[in-house]
């Protein structure tokens, strides 16, 4: 994506946004980065059912592009299938072992894991995977701010709940036993369930 259509995307151009890259695309059908900046746009435009349509369509090119798992995982929670995000991610970040990523996106893959947690009400392995994303990407200001949210919304002393509703809207249960830990000691990828499976058992690229 340019500069000019990052100022689009960002000021919420999406219709216009959308109808160049599809001219770009029906030019250029096999430009993967076209198909990533087209299901991004639709995806922050709303159209999440046309996003996870293309970014399929490039998992059946490579069904372990990296960088196309973690995009769509969070598409799939936004769609209410937030057991499917978190297979994503879990395979997502698996793959980082033999496909290393930039930090920052390893980082995203983490937090955006914590997120699918958090809505599924684990919320211990929400902040394991919060805790997790900021000590690979120290500013990675999502997982800050959640991970400082569910600090907050629990007594660190009895386990009693401030509020029942988090910010997302999300039910709390009406005690959530938070306590301030570290991570050493704690075999993140395991109890995250990211290490439940071996990279060989996810298949090959095509």
């Amino acid at each position: 994506m340019n500069s000019q259509e990052m100022e689009m995307l960002q000021a919420g151009r999406f219709s216009e946004l959308i109808g160049i890259l599809e001219k770009k695309l029906e030019a250029n059908p096999m430009d993967s980065e076209i198909k990533l900046d087209l299901a991004l746009t639709y995806s922050q435009s709303g159209k999440h059912y046309e996003a996870i349509k293309l970014y399929e369509e490039m998992l059946t090119e490579d069904r372990n592009n990296v960088e196309v798992l973690i995009s769509i995982g969070i598409v799939y929670h936004w769609v209410g299938e937030s057991q499917k995000a978190l297979e994503t991610y879990q395979k997502a970040i698996r793959l980082t072992q033999e496909r290393p990523v930039a930090p920052e996106y390893l980082s995203l893959a983490y937090s955006n894991l914590g997120v699918v947690f958090e809505a599924l009400a684990h919320f211990e392995k929400a902040v394991i995977a919060y805790k997790k994303a900021l000590s690979i990407f120290p500013d990675n200001q999502m997982a800050s701010e959640y991970l400082a949210q569910l600090q907050e919304y629990g007594d660190t002393r009895y386990g009693l709940l401030r509020v029942k509703v988090l910010p997302n809207g999300k039910r709390m249960p009406d005690f959530w036993y938070y306590y301030d830990f570290d991570l050493d000691g704690i075999n993140v990828d395991e109890v995250l369930g990211i290490s439940q499976h071996s990279i060989s058992n996810e298949g090959k690229s095509k």
